[in-house]
């Protein structure tokens, strides 16, 4: 237990320490750029927001790392999540205008909650695809992270359609805990192993638990390229859309399973990622936007290696998330006025 908290505290503080600096280097390029270019129609804002996440994230086990064949699967849902954010941006005044550098930097934090349930199914014999255990807990998100840079380009078009690209590092992080609920298991023998010819069904009997049975912590760092497109609708509306892909995936999980003393440490990398994003900007003054967005994020295909008690299982481990993301902000312009 110590080797793997251990491993895994030096992989986010590596990784944190990395995205610090980065950040800082940001501060410091803005900094001039701040100064000579606010009175040149560039401005600087800050943007809270509420909002709320709903989707799920999976943990996957595969019977070996050439299959695609599932061992173990479990869902931990986000049905909702609610979350308070704030957000800064830096880029021409009127994008439909003015070509320039933006630069957008935000961060959202989860409230803590029940946020639906998590199920945890396997399929344990080993050359059948029947389901042989099922559980079924109380999700709580205690802990939810969500932090993004974006810098790019944006140049105006026909003075009412703005086109950009971007280029965004994401980190998401979750905390879970599996509490309560029930499980139903076949019939196993002393060392765990399914007894043949049985056949799963809802009629086997329930095993109520109560208090805490899982926790679990996924940590996703993801670099995506993007391009985004604007349109203004009259004098206070405009619409924007973007979409972002990329393969640039790496993750980190920890499950405790409490009731057996187990602890799964998994290490994933590349997959797909996938966002597209909209939102309706209503601007009643120069210095202020209520910002209406929706966005739809996937991962899938991210595979890699699990360790249990120090020991690698290499290639077995897999990961996922799909959320729904919408909310209102409010932008505040502190210079640059349209």
């Amino acid at each position: 237990m110590i080797v793997y908290v251990k491993m895994l505290y030096s992989h986010i503080m590596s990784n944190i320490g990395k995205i610090a600096l980065f950040v800082i280097f940001i501060g410091f390029f803005l900094s001039p750029a701040f100064a000579e270019e606010k009175l040149s129609g560039f401005g600087f804002s800050i943007a809270p927001s509420f909002g709320i996440l709903y989707g799920q994230a999976n943990e996957i086990v595969y019977k070996s790392s050439q299959s695609g064949i599932l061992n173990s699967e479990l869902q931990w849902n986000l049905k909702p999540l609610f979350y308070a954010g704030l957000a800064a941006d830096f880029g021409p005044a009127d994008n439909f205008s003015k070509h320039g550098f933006i630069g957008n930097l935000s961060f959202k934090m989860g409230i803590p909650q029940k946020t639906g349930i998590i199920e945890d199914r396997d399929w344990l014999y080993e050359n059948s695809s029947a389901l042989t255990n099922y559980s079924r807990h109380d999700n709580f998100s205690e802990r939810a992270i969500l932090a993004d840079l974006s810098l790019g380009y944006s140049f105006p078009m026909l003075r009412f359609v703005a086109l950009g690209i971007n280029l965004d590092f994401s980190y998401m992080h979750y905390y879970w805990l599996a509490r309560d609920g029930y499980y139903q298991y076949l019939d196993s023998d002393k060392n765990g192993n399914i007894l043949p010819d049985q056949t799963w069904n809802n009629e086997i009997p329930k095993v109520n638990l109560e208090g805490t049975v899982l926790e679990f912590t996924q940590d996703w760092y993801i670099f995506s390229p993007g391009i985004f497109l604007k349109f203004r609708l009259g004098r206070f509306f405009s619409l924007n859309g973007n979409v972002n892909y990329s393969p640039l995936i790496y993750c980190i999980d920890k499950d405790d399973h409490l009731l057996t003393g187990k602890t799964y440490l998994d290490y994933l990398f590349y997959g797909q990622y996938l966002k597209g994003s909209g939102g309706l900007t209503f601007s009643p003054a120069n210095n202020l936007d209520f910002f209406l967005f929706l966005s739809y994020s996937t991962i899938i295909d991210s595979r890699g290696d699990t360790y249990i008690y120090s020991v690698k299982y290499p290639g077995i481990a897999g990961g996922g998330f799909a959320a729904f993301d919408g909310g209102l902000s409010v932008r505040l312009r502190f210079f640059g006025r349209k």
